[in-house]
């Protein structure tokens, strides 16, 4: 009987783990078949994704002490989120976009190159198209839809 419910509890967590590590599968993809090609590069955090970068009381798990302390300002005394993301850009220096995976089922695009910034923050009105996170209560007009 012990047997049987320790196999019912596995085969949930089994479960559980292979719908969450699924998520990560169409930005993989999507790199893969869209961004490969141009020279971008892949980088992959399992399951966390970009969450890991922002929230520094995750990187006392995965990291070593003191790993990322020359990436930190030296008025910083505890920990600073953007340290992962300058260990990052020190990893990848040379490449102007390095693509994440992240929470959802869409992939992270960071952008290093500041002339590419400069030319997406030109076009941005003309074709990108805002979606935000959540559907707020209220209209926000210009800075939500691009317009009122």
């Amino acid at each position: 009987m012990v047997w049987i419910i320790l196999k019912g509890i596995l085969y949930l967590l089994l479960a559980g783990l292979a719908i969450v590590a699924a998520k990560d599968l169409p930005c993989y993809l999507a790199w893969r078949f869209k961004y490969k090609d141009q020279g971008i590069s892949f980088e992959y955090i399992p399951l966390l994704g970009l969450v890991y970068y922002v929230f520094e009381s995750l990187h006392k798990f995965f990291e070593k002490n003191g790993a990322l302390e020359r990436f930190m300002p030296k008025h910083y005394t505890n920990s600073d989120a953007v340290a992962k993301f300058t260990q990052l850009l020190e990893k990848r220096k040379g490449e102007d976009i390095v693509l994440m995976n992240y929470v959802g089922t869409r992939p992270f695009l960071l952008v290093n190159n500041h002339e590419l910034v400069k030319e997406i923050m030109l076009i941005e009105n003309d074709c990108l198209v805002r979606k935000p996170p959540l559907e707020l209560p209220i209209h926000l007009g210009f800075f939500q839809e691009n317009g009122p």
